[in-house]
């Protein structure tokens, strides 16, 4: 989790800046989108891990 004190960098600025203006219907498309890369990245983490699993035993 961010600490909600820290401090952006210039690159994490321009993308916050080039976000804001996008419309909100393009906005929410994006964090959804985000959303089920987040969900198919922490399925193919599981899937590596259990590779990883049964194959020591």
């Amino acid at each position: 989790m961010l600490s909600p004190n820290r401090v952006l960098d210039d690159k994490e600025l321009v993308m916050l800046s080039l976000f804001n203006q996008l419309p909100e219907a393009e906005k929410l498309r994006l964090i959804l989108h985000t959303k089920g890369v987040l969900q198919d990245l922490e399925l193919l983490k599981n899937d590596v891990y259990d590779l990883i699993h049964n194959q020591k035993k």
